[in-house]
């Protein structure tokens, strides 16, 4: 009874003399579950290095206050990105008056998903529940969940994961807001549940 009221013995030492935790356990092949929890720490992982080590976004979000247009002008960028650079303006201009292909929008989308789900903390409570997985085809994350045989897209089911916070969310969200026709905290919930999933976004469905 002492020892579960006071700790272990350890406890008392310093923390550099505390147990070391594991880093290279391993993964029972016949265990789902650890299998899982394995992959995804392994993605999360990966997601953290590829943040601290790419260079600044291709533009600048925050210079965007409509989600759409900021998904347009990247898809341009994109479009010419294997051109020489002293192309860049002259292709850039021819273009102006053309709206980017349905497949560079979408690229477009997923490259501003990756870059925000770089804030998201996997280790959260708040995300661990939505059993986030790594979609291998878009490459980012989406939430997982139990509803795999609902009759729903594959986008309803598995939405995209994003953080509570971050210019990207609330591009988002003002844009669902909108096609919600203002219709309020519940309205704009949905609209943003259709496609995405914002952490904890209560106070963040009411812009």
């Amino acid at each position: 009874m002492k020892k579960v009221i006071e700790g272990p013995e350890y406890l008392r030492l310093p923390p550099a003399s505390w147990p070391q935790t594991p880093t290279n356990v391993p993964v029972d092949p016949a265990d789902e579950e650890q299998k899982r929890f394995h992959v995804r720490n392994a993605k999360v992982l990966s997601l953290r290095v590829t943040a601290a080590s790419k260079p600044s976004p291709i533009v600048n979000p925050t210079n965007f206050s409509s989600w759409p247009r900021l998904k347009m002008v990247t898809a341009r960028v994109f479009s010419v990105r294997e051109l020489p650079k002293k192309q860049w303006m002259k292709q850039l201009t021819r273009q102006i008056s053309k709206w980017p292909s349905s497949k560079l929008i979408k690229e477009a989308e997923l490259y501003w998903i990756r870059q925000a789900q770089r804030e998201i903390d996997f280790q959260d409570s708040n995300v661990m529940k939505l059993d986030p997985f790594f979609d291998e085809d878009d490459q980012v994350f989406r939430v997982g969940g139990r509803i795999d045989r609902a009759p729903l897209s594959y986008d309803v089911r598995h939405p995209y994961l994003l953080p509570r916070k971050g210019h990207i969310s609330l591009l988002i969200v003002r844009d669902r807001h909108a096609h919600a026709l203002h219709g309020g905290h519940l309205g704009t919930a949905a609209e943003v549940r259709k496609r995405y999933w914002i952490v904890g976004d209560v106070n963040l469905s009411s812009v």
